[in-house]
């Protein structure tokens, strides 16, 4: 089914407009991060590692699926 182009125009302003807060986000990390000692910093990299892990297992559940 073809989109319209407003359709599109809606979907490339979502998609800009969640670049935008990612980069927010970004920025308050790095906040976050210059305040902390070692150990915070650690423990949230631990966090992050583990989020992106989980991701890794969830694309691994979905390519199964689809297969």
């Amino acid at each position: 089914m073809m989109k319209s182009n407003a359709e599109r125009r809606q979907e490339i302003s979502t998609m800009v407009d969640l670049d935008e807060k990612k980069a927010q986000e970004i920025n308050t990390i790095v906040s976050v991060l210059k305040q902390l000692d070692i150990t915070g910093i650690q423990l949230m990299t631990m966090n992050a590692n583990t989020l992106l892990a989980l991701k890794e297992l969830e694309r691994g559940q979905a390519e199964r699926r689809l297969a």
